[in-house]
């Protein structure tokens, strides 16, 4: 990274939402692409580390993940202050109107800000921090600018963005150019003209402008949403009845495909927005993303361009097929062809509409305490593995659920870390292989005293009537 000094001022502001579809089974309604690890860290964290070049970000985010985001940003010595929590997701123009309402409201108005995606990948951050300071040069001249990402192949996943061709700024290899449209996703015939004109770049879904500016565009552009926007009050009581109010509108539709005053700074950061079982797996194949989170065994017979992904060391036999995708976990099992990953989300909602979990959650709670991942549940028997954040507390009263009121008992086994056991029939010392019998009703208190995540192995037997 370079020096905070040599770099343009810019508040950093990162959506981090979605639905999970697009990356299941790795990906699930409570854990969506940019928490998943694909690689060292996930894609959150290497947004959040990116964006630190300028300042400290902030995560605009859904109540169903603030606490994984309040999570991260903790690690990353951020304040749980930098996160905006939208009751509910209405899309990303009301998202952008409520941060602008926000810094408006912390006398904010003048400063520049920078959305991101939270779920993008980008290979040369070098480029990507020059490509943002242009941008941000240009922000300060009144203009919203966005960055259009150089196409290396007619993709037909993304939108584009169409400039007049004249360059307006330059710094090194990279140009700010007028923008002239928008395109929606186009058909592979439309998208080989788009990549022949050299005038079309894909939309990286960045942006950079003045808040005050931004708030004149929703003003003049969007006026029932920012009328509805701006009664939100300084305390945020009101957040929600909002919120309850609100239409799901897209930024790119309703501000930036009518704006006359925009730039577009074209650049090549090694960027893709893993959109797509086929885009990781592209990516891994040719060496782009590392491949060390893959733990997938597979061999082929007869067989060629074919993918596994697993996060066991599970064996895949690929025999007599050719351009598959196989990804495994232990509660689902994705299969499709090569060019068709695009339509996994419809095999998520299928799932929905027969109400199978698998599709909905990842087995694993988020607690302000840590993380709660159920393991193995029969009829009789539920096995958890309860991992608490250093300095933190478990208790009876914060516990999950059913957890421990349908138990006739609880047996604890300690896998990983240090703690203290605080209850009202004995306090003990929480160590590797540490075991404790939990009595039916009794009340208890576990701190992870150590500097580590403390890992504990819970075993229930569950009440009969459970």
């Amino acid at each position: 990274m370079g020096k905070k000094s040599e770099m343009s001022e810019m508040i950093p502001v990162i959506i981090s939402g979605g639905s999970g579809t697009r990356l299941w089974p790795i990906s699930r309604g409570d854990i969506p692409k940019q928490l998943c690890a694909f690689a060292e860290k996930s894609l959150l964290e290497e947004t959040i580390d990116r964006l630190s070049a300028w300042t400290k970000p902030w995560i605009l985010t859904t109540q169903e993940l603030a606490l994984q985001s309040e999570r991260i940003l903790r690690e990353a010595d951020i304040s749980p202050d930098h996160v905006l929590i939208e009751p509910v997701g209405r899309n990303t123009a009301p998202a952008i109107a409520f941060l602008c309402k926000r810094f408006v409201d912390l006398g904010l108005a003048d400063r520049i800000v920078g959305v991101f995606p939270a779920d993008h990948f980008v290979r040369d951050a070098k480029t990507f921090r020059q490509a943002v300071d242009l941008g941000i040069e240009s922000a300060n001249s009144g203009n919203v600018v966005t960055l259009g990402i150089r196409p290396n192949r007619p993709a037909t996943g993304f939108g584009y963005v169409e400039t007049n061709g004249k360059a307006i700024a330059t710094q090194g290899s990279l140009s700010a150019f007028g923008v002239k449209s928008f395109r929606e996703k186009p058909n592979l015939t439309t998208a080989e003209e788009f990549v022949s004109s050299g005038r079309f770049f894909w939309n990286a879904g960045v942006f950079l402008f003045k808040v005050s500016v931004m708030v004149q565009n929703f003003e003049t552009l969007m006026p029932e949403l920012w009328n509805s926007i701006s009664k939100i009050k300084a305390n945020l009581s009101n957040l929600s009845l909002v919120y309850s109010k609100l239409t799901p509108e897209s930024f790119d539709i309703g501000v930036m495909e009518r704006l006359t005053k925009q730039v577009c700074v074209s650049c090549d950061v090694g960027w893709d927005d893993l959109g797509s079982w086929d885009d990781l797996a592209r990516m891994m194949e040719d060496s782009i993303l590392p491949s060390e989170r893959n733990k997938a065994i597979s061999v082929s017979i007869a067989s060629q361009h074919n993918f596994a992904y697993s996060q066991n060391e599970k064996a895949v036999a690929f025999v007599g097929v050719d351009g598959l995708i196989a990804v495994d976990t232990p509660d689902a099992l994705l299969i499709c062809q090569k060019g068709e990953s695009q339509n996994v989300k419809k095999a998520v909602e299928a799932f929905q509409k027969i109400k199978n979990s698998s599709t909905l959650s990842s087995g694993s709670s988020q607690m302000v305490w840590g993380e709660m991942e159920l393991l193995v549940e029969t009829p009789t028997t539920r096995i958890s593995s309860l991992r608490i954040l250093a300095g933190r507390s478990l208790s009876r009263t914060n516990a999950v659920g059913k957890s421990y009121t349908s138990a006739a008992s609880t047996q604890w086994t300690v896998a990983l870390g240090s703690g203290i056991l605080k209850s009202e029939i004995a306090n003990k010392n929480l160590a590797l292989s540490t075991t404790y019998s939990l009595s039916a009703n009794e009340k208890f208190e576990i701190q992870n005293t150590g500097e580590t995540i403390l890992e504990i192995i819970e075993v229930q037997l569950l009440c009969a009537h459970t």
